[in-house]
Parts: structure tokens; C-alpha cells; sequence
């Protein structure tokens, strides 16, 4: 600066044009510039736990109600030395100041548990998959209910434990609060036949049969007896007036039946109308599936399957190839509606499903029975495009209504 003074330059002092340091209060200093206008972090309540240096089973308890204040969650997910991360509508929100070490993670599962069922899930291969219910005081008579899956996984530390919570709605949903297809609520309840909904994790399968199995209890017009086996219960039925009951089991290790096979035997011995499976997944329940429908129940299911076709590729997987085709045969004699779902996010930052859907009239089991085993599956996609509700034609009705982009709609196409 003095040598450029002597050759006589003056040089402008630009201290003052140099921005300003920001200043990001604690709260926010991990959390995305573009989650900064979140209320919660404002909220006096998560400040004090944010602060606090060991994190209980309480304060997860009261961070859970906190959360229900501010938009509550989808997930809220607890894994050894990481943030605690809420997420909704496709966008992860990193809470509390720091990761969360191993031991408040083991002590908040024997809060929500016991040393038993944490012993139990730190075994490889084991998880505890139930429900967590938080009381409400502004509403004692409806809780906050999730749903929870607690395993071990490997963190930088070494080996921890994960808990995932997935918010339930405490009341189960009506067919106007989803607008559920005309096609779907005349075929959601027939006498006889199996009804399977099909999807990947997430798409919204136990919801929509919660709202099947509700206006089941609310008919008196159609009275039936209806049992339920759940890993876990997602809904409770209580809250719900109507003469049907629904008694609803448990399924697994600390459940009143270890697997859905087991609880489907049991319902087949206690003749009621309905028998809702929260999934099929086993080879035994696959095996065992048919029956339903073939002693005169009405079976509703779930199942990991990416189409209604798949929904037997699935089942031909599970079971003994010398029995694949005889089962498949079994089942599909048997079905009487399939509905696949896919939770698209909608322009408004919601959800709206896009569905398969085909009702197996005795004449297109006919046609699909009457097929050589290796044209069955083909026959059954093809069903679909020519009777049915073909995904892509619900994916295009929710793009022309303006629900969803057109890059949602190509990732809908594509996802099937």
C-alpha cells in the first residue's frame, strides 16, 4: 500500500465491500440451509432436549410429541453414532446437535421394550418388528402410535442397533379419506376369494386394507366376524364404531402366533368371514393361502410384488418348484382381486396412488386356467391391459389431472 501511495495511486480501502459473517445458531449449524425455516428448531421444548448431554427413552418419548406439534413424521429414525433423522414427504431432517452414541440407543430400546427383546435383536438375523405407543396429554384417548423396526447395522464404531419408527395414524382411514377407486370398494369384500394388494415398502398396502377392513366394521347391512394377524397391529379398530368385530393377533417372536402360517391355521379353525394376513411372505402361507377361499372366507392380504402378475412369479419363487405351477393354479383359481400400488409425490408435496388393478371374473380364470403353465403369467399381464386397470393408464390420468410432473410420471413408469 505505501509503494502504491509514492508512485501516487490511490487505492479505495475495500474492507467495508467484504460480506458479512453469518452468524448459524447452534441449532442449525448441521441442519440444510433449506431446513433453516423449520418451526421446530425454534421450539423451546427441542432446545432443551437438543442440549442435553445423554438422550433417554423419555426424551425420545417427549421429542416424538414435540414432532406431532411441528407436522409430525412418516419416519423417525434412531441409529448408533448418527443424527436422529425425521423424515416425511421425501425430505430427511437431521435432529438434536450431535450423533447419537450406541448406549442411548441400546437404553431407548429397553425403554420402549425390554432387556430381552434388545438382547433378542443384537443377535445377527434377529429384529423386533411392533408397535410403540406414546400417550398424548391433550388426548389421552388416542395416543400417538408407530410402527417399529429395531435390528443391528454397522456404524464407524463397530456393530450398533437401528430403530426405525414410522408414525400410524391412530384412527384407520375411510374410502373417502383415500379415495378409493368404485372399482376397489365393490371388489374389497366378496363372500369368498382372496384380494392381495401388492407394492414395494411404503406404498401404502396396510393403509389401504386398513380402510377395507374399516368399512367392514362399519357395514352392519354384511355381518361378518373378521380376524386379523399383524406384525405388528398397524390400526386399532377400537375407535370405530360398527357391530363387526375385528379382533386382531400378533405375529412373531414375542407375538401370540411366531409366523403368519401359524395365524392363518388358526383362523382357518375359528370360521369367521374375513381373514386379513398383515403379509404373505412364507412358503408355508403361500402353500396354505388357497384355503382361505377354497373353506368359503373372504382373505385380505399384502405382499412384496411389483405388479399383479408378479404377485404369482412371487409365490412360484417361494414354494417347492415340483409344486410351483399346482399352486399358482390353486391360487389364481381362487383370486378375486389384485391391486398393485406405488405412492407417487405430488406437485403439492403429497402422495397420491397409482394402481393396477384386475378383478378375476370366473370367466377370466377360465381363459387364464385354461393356458399352458409357462403362457400363465403373460396371460395374466395382458389380462390386465384388456380388462383390467393398467398402471400406466392411472399413471397418465394423475399426470393429465395435474397431480403429478412429468418426471414423477416417467419415474412411475419406469418403477414398474
Amino acid at each position: 500500500m505505501d509503494l502504491l501511495k509514492k508512485v501516487g495511486l490511490d487505492v479505495q480501502n475495500t474492507s467495508n465491500l467484504m460480506p458479512e459473517a453469518i452468524s448459524i445458531p447452534w441449532q442449525l449449524a448441521h441442519v440444510p440451509k433449506k431446513l433453516h425455516d423449520q418451526t421446530i428448531y425454534q421450539d423451546e421444548g427441542y432446545l432443551s432436549i437438543a442440549k442435553l448431554d445423554r438422550i433417554t427413552g423419555n426424551d425420545i418419548d417427549e421429542l416424538i410429541r414435540i414432532l406431532h406439534r411441528h407436522g409430525g413424521y412418516a419416519d423417525l429414525i434412531i441409529a448408533s453414532d448418527s443424527f436422529i433423522l425425521r423424515k416425511k414427504h421425501s425430505v430427511i431432517m437431521p435432529l438434536l446437535k450431535r450423533p447419537i452414541s450406541q448406549a442411548e440407543v441400546s437404553e431407548i430400546t429397553e425403554h420402549m421394550f425390554s432387556a430381552e427383546m434388545r438382547s433378542y435383536a443384537f443377535e445377527p438375523g434377529h429384529e423386533i418388528d411392533d408397535a410403540y405407543v406414546v400417550d398424548d396429554p391433550s388426548n389421552e384417548e388416542l395416543p400417538f402410535r408407530n410402527r417399529v423396526n429395531v435390528c443391528t447395522m454397522n456404524s464407524m464404531k463397530g456393530r450398533g442397533l437401528k430403530i426405525t419408527l414410522r408414525d400410524l395414524p391412530v384412527i384407520p382411514p375411510s374410502y373417502e379419506d383415500l379415495n378409493v377407486p368404485e372399482i376397489i370398494r365393490k371388489n374389497a369384500a366378496p363372500v369368498q376369494g382372496l384380494v392381495v394388494i401388492c407394492g414395494q415398502t411404503g406404498s401404502g398396502k396396510t393403509t389401504l386394507c386398513a380402510s377395507i377392513l374399516r368399512e367392514m366394521k362399519e357395514n352392519n347391512e354384511d355381518p361378518r366376524v373378521i380376524l386379523s394377524y399383524e406384525r405388528p397391529i398397524e390400526f386399532q379398530f377400537d375407535v370405530i364404531s360398527g357391530i363387526n368385530p375385528i379382533w386382531q393377533h400378533t405375529i412373531g417372536e414375542f407375538g401370540d402366533f411366531k409366523t403368519f402360517h401359524e395365524g392363518l391355521k388358526n383362523a382357518l379353525r375359528c370360521s369367521p368371514e374375513s381373514i386379513f394376513l398383515g403379509e404373505s411372505r412364507e412358503k408355508e402361507t403361500f402353500e396354505t393361502l388357497p384355503k382361505i377361499s377354497e373353506s368359503g372366507h373372504h382373505g385380505l392380504t399384502t405382499m412384496h410384488a411389483k405388479s399383479i402378475a408378479n404377485i404369482f412369479t412371487r409365490i412360484g419363487n417361494e414354494v417347492d418348484p415340483s409344486q410351483m405351477y399346482g399352486i399358482i393354479r390353486q391360487t389364481l383359481q381362487y383370486m378375486h382381486m389384485g391391486v398393485y400400488q406405488w405412492l407417487a409425490p405430488t406437485v403439492d408435496g403429497k402422495v397420491t396412488p397409482i394402481q393396477e388393478i384386475l378383478v378375476f371374473s370366473a370367466e377370466l380364470k377360465n381363459e387364464l386356467l385354461s393356458l399352458q403353465n409357462e403362457d400363465l403369467i403373460q396371460g395374466i399381464n395382458l389380462a390386465v391391459e384388456k380388462y383390467g386397470q393398467p398402471f400406466k393408464q392411472s399413471a397418465s390420468k394423475a399426470l393429465s389431472e395435474g397431480l403429478i410432473t412429468k418426471t414423477t410420471y416417467n419415474m412411475a413408469v419406469l418403477s414398474h
